[in-house]
């Protein structure tokens, strides 16, 4: 589905929702790239009354925000004024603080697995773009994807780290291709392997 990318997380989960209810299945299995976990994780507590996600497996989310969201709206620079002119309103949901309230107002629900990934490059494997805030989020949360700590992604079972940077999860490269730094990650592997973990997950699986 097609979510209005710097909208608030109420919002997107409502345009999630109206998809997923389109689909006569009766069991969903969910995977949900950075702010979709969180969008994900609000659908599953308000918009699934029949109960029918079973499973929700997160890439690279910030379920525990990101403190790149204050160097974001607090200084100056490219990277900086492009979130500061698109990604508002839904980025103050991203701070830290924010995500903390957020996750005491949306719990886990006990009938529904909850999975995450987490990916990481150091900041010579970055494209120049995201060299800077990869600098920024190690200084302030450690190893990250150039937006989300491993720190902040985990929740739920953790399932590990691979090695890539945040757009690389979703299919997307900025950098040059480099064998030796693993690049372009290979997303469809990747993919493959998260469905067939899925699959077997699945009644009957």
């Amino acid at each position: 589905p097609v979510a209005p990318s710097a909208a608030r997380i109420e919002t997107r989960a409502g345009y999630l929702a109206a998809a997923l209810a389109q689909i006569p299945e009766p069991d969903l299995y969910l995977v949900a790239h950075s702010m979709g976990g969180l969008d994900g994780r609000y659908l599953i507590q308000h918009h699934d009354p029949d109960h029918r996600i079973r499973a929700l497996t997160t890439l690279g989310s910030p379920h525990r925000g990101s403190s790149l969201v204050h160097w974001l709206m607090e200084t100056n620079g490219p990277v900086q004024w492009f979130g500061r002119r698109y990604l508002v309103p839904g980025v103050h949901q991203l701070a830290p603080e924010a995500c903390a309230r957020f996750n005491e107002q949306v719990p886990d629900r006990d009938d529904v697995v909850y999975r995450s990934w987490a990916a990481c490059r150091p900041v010579e494997e970055m494209p120049w773009l995201y060299r800077e805030p990869t600098r920024v989020l190690a200084q302030r949360e450690g190893d990250n994807d150039s937006q989300v700590s491993v720190a902040s992604a985990r929740w739920g079972k953790f399932c590990g780290t691979v090695r890539a940077d945040h757009l690389e999860l979703a299919g997307w490269s900025f950098g040059l291709p480099a064998r030796r730094h693993g690049r372009p990650f290979d997303h469809l592997a990747f993919y493959r392997r998260l469905v067939a973990e899925l699959l077997g997950q699945a009644p009957g699986g």
